[in-house]
């Protein structure tokens, strides 16, 4: 849903509303990460290794999509998640 195609009929109208912490009011900002996101997620659900990923790169995109749609959350899961240690603490590939 994030695609261009719907650009004039769906986000120019509606994207603060949606994603009212996106500083930049560019759909492409916000769209190009959850199409990240939506690719990582596949590659667990199929079961396939994602240990090769640049997974702080993963998080970072996370945090950035959760506080585009709410601030508080955004704020909440920085002071709670746990990736961030896990990360530092995983071998090296």
């Amino acid at each position: 849903m994030l695609s261009s195609s719907f650009e004039q009929t769906l986000w120019t109208p509606v994207l603060r509303h949606a994603f009212p912490g996106l500083v930049s009011r560019r759909r492409s900002d916000i769209g190009k990460r959850v199409e990240r996101l939506h690719h990582l997620r596949n590659r667990i659900a199929h079961y396939e290794p994602i240990y090769p990923r640049r997974l702080e790169l993963d998080q970072q995109d996370a945090a950035f999509v959760v506080s585009a749609i709410c601030a508080e959350s955004g704020a909440w899961l920085e002071q709670t998640s746990l990736v961030t240690g896990t990360l530092r603490r995983r071998p090296a590939i």
